[in-house]
């Protein structure tokens, strides 16, 4: 007897299946990995301010998450 094949994605599980949603662009990634690994967690108003009009480099942006944490 013929087994029923299943659809592709029904047979593989997720790999990660408890994160979240991943981020949407470099700087919301940038700025989750400045959170969690170095302790630079900036408010979301910050945030928003920073992802609305992400800085040109890297310089920048690091300037901007200073600005945001009160530090520069």
């Amino acid at each position: 007897m013929a087994q029923a094949k299943q659809p592709y994605h029904a047979s593989v599980g997720t790999r990660h299946p408890r994160q979240g949603p991943s981020p949407k662009s470099r700087a919301e990634l940038a700025l989750a990995e400045v959170c969690s690994k170095l302790g630079y967690c900036i408010p979301s108003d910050d945030q928003d301010e920073i992802l609305a009009d992400p800085p040109p480099d890297s310089e920048a942006f690091v300037d901007a998450v200073l600005i945001a944490e009160g530090r520069h």
